[in-house]
């Protein structure tokens, strides 16, 4: 028993699960953007690239890829072979 004490112990000091990978995720992406976005100065936060669980609404594919499109512009990213 005093071994698995010791490995709960360890998992709070430094997780070793999936629990919170969206928020890892999330956290590599705002990195990434803030490296290569736009360069217009504002610093994009970790909520803003956070999934958001729970949420009734659903989107077609169509809406889905419109709604990508916006953001990459908004990022000043360029869209290629869209048509």
């Amino acid at each position: 028993m005093d071994e698995f004490q010791a490995w709960l112990a360890y998992e709070r000091i430094e997780p070793f699960a999936d629990i919170r990978a969206d928020m890892n995720a999330a956290h590599m992406v705002a990195t990434m953007i803030n490296m290569w976005g736009s360069g217009k100065g504002k610093a994009i936060g970790l909520n803003e690239c956070l999934l958001k669980f729970g949420g009734t609404e659903s989107k077609t594919d169509d809406e889905m890829q419109i709604e990508a499109m916006k953001i990459t512009a908004a990022l000043g990213g360029r869209i290629v072979g869209h048509g």
